[in-house]
């Protein structure tokens, strides 16, 4: 689907008197910069000026990803609150996700602009449900979804879980050395996994 088929022709997605849900536009990259380096896992093992390289990688390929990107503004001062994207737009369950900038978090700007952001996309698009896949170690993200009525429907793998699989699969030989280093690594990896949660607008009604 069209990316533009979400917006308006002022960018806007949807709005009510608390939250303006825009198209993540050029002049919002230094604010969504500050709001990738706050939920990003990476950012204190790296340089600042390669932690900037990688995100500027980051931002260039995000264009060209089958997904939509939207800022959060606050309508009372114009602040930049948080970002939601959908990816996999053409499929009947595509994937959410949502980040709130630290200083605004716990304060109900997630779920009131998922209500808002599900609501108008439900309404102009044909949608089985969303699917949130969330890290079984997050809790107010765990919370969040469940509040907004989130339905547990799978797991799957952790990323880091993922990696040492295919690496012992492929290599047993390095596998074995790498565990053999550092024998943490196992427990860390089976620690948590990506949990799959759906949620459709009619949920939280």
């Amino acid at each position: 689907m069209d990316k533009s088929y979400y917006f308006n022709d002022k960018n806007v997605l949807a709005e009510n008197e608390q939250y303006l849900l825009r198209k993540q536009l050029s002049e919002d990259k230094e604010v969504y910069y500050n709001l990738f380096s706050e939920i990003s896992i990476i950012k204190g093992r790296m340089e600042e000026k390669m932690f900037r390289k990688y995100f500027e990688k980051i931002w260039v390929e995000e264009q060209n990803e089958d997904a939509i990107r939207v800022s959060i503004i606050l309508r009372e001062d114009g602040a930049y609150v948080g970002n939601i994207t959908l990816r996999e737009l053409n499929s009947k369950t595509p994937e959410l996700g949502c980040d709130v900038v630290r200083r605004y978090q716990r304060q109900g700007v997630a779920y009131d602009a998922l209500r808002l952001f599900m609501r108008q996309v439900s309404s102009i698009s044909k949608i089985d449900y969303f699917l949130a896949r969330i890290y079984s170690n997050n809790e107010p993200s765990l919370g969040l979804f469940q509040k907004l009525g989130a339905t547990f429907i799978g797991k799957e793998p952790s990323e880091y879980q993922a990696f040492l699989n295919q690496l012992k699969d492929k290599d047993d030989e390095n596998y074995e050395w790498l565990i053999n280093l550092h024998p943490e690594m196992e427990n860390i990896a089976g620690g948590k996994f990506i949990a799959h949660y759906k949620v459709t607008y009619k949920d939280i009604e």
